[in-house]
């Protein structure tokens, strides 16, 4: 069971063609002939192939580096909202504030200076 579940695994990852998927069922249980030896090898050298491919490490592979690019997606983000949050921030103090404290400086001075005329 486990050699037919690894084979179908392998043809799911595409690891081995569908001509190595018959060599290898064939090796499923051993042969008993004379061509034991043969078949065996055979199968030893597609297992061999798709273990050098590392086509079976690929999910892993895949999901590390999704994590990583997850991660760094993530970073990138909270990096640009700091950056707009710093600039939102310096034009606040240097550019509105001056014009504010102005703008009150005038309102509050012509209210004092008409107060100041009509008293006296």
């Amino acid at each position: 069971k486990d050699a037919q579940r690894l084979n179908e695994a392998l043809a799911r990852l595409g690891a081995i063609s569908e001509q190595q998927r018959t060599a290898l069922q064939g090796c499923v249980p051993p042969p008993t002939d004379s061509n034991r030896a043969t078949a065996l090898s055979a199968c030893a050298a597609i297992l061999d192939t798709a273990k050098s491919a590392k086509v079976v490490t690929a999910p892993l592979d895949r999901m590390r580096l999704l994590a990583n690019y997850t991660k760094q997606l993530s970073d990138e983000r909270k990096d640009f909202h700091a950056s707009w949050f710093q600039e939102a921030q310096l034009v606040l103090l240097n550019l509105l504030l001056p014009l504010l404290t102005g703008l009150f400086g005038y309102i509050f001075g012509t209210q004092q200076a008409s107060g100041a005329r009509s008293s006296t």
